[in-house]
């Protein structure tokens, strides 16, 4: 689990990742300009990007006040649940990797 801001002056188009486990990407505050899979999405506030394994991911762009939280689950862990694995096999979730999040779902993120 990660934790990032924008850092004022950092460059996101030179680190390109690839992550061998999936990813779920919460955006907190702010937004972020992201390419995954060679596709460009904008990221905001209330959604959640979830990249499945071997999908390149790259930042572009950060708002000053953009706060994502990441986790990454391993191969491993995945391969431990079926359903999970059933999850990131799901071609529509390649496709289509931003969800936004419903205000119930809101509401209980933040009480967390």
């Amino acid at each position: 689990m990660l934790q990032q801001k924008h850092v004022k002056g950092q460059a996101y188009a030179e680190h390109p990742r690839l992550f061998d486990g999936l990813i779920l990407a919460f955006m907190v505050n702010g937004s972020m300009k992201a390419r995954i899979h060679f596709l460009e999405y904008e990221l905001c506030a209330g959604q959640i990007a979830i990249v499945q394994p071997q999908l390149m991911i790259e930042t572009l762009s950060m708002t000053e006040n953009a706060e994502i939280i990441t986790i990454g689950l391993s191969l491993d862990f995945i391969t431990a649940f079926p359903m999970l694995h059933e999850f990131v096999m799901n071609n529509q979730i390649r496709w289509q990797p931003v969800l936004s999040l419903q205000a119930e779902e809101m509401t209980i993120k933040m009480n967390c």
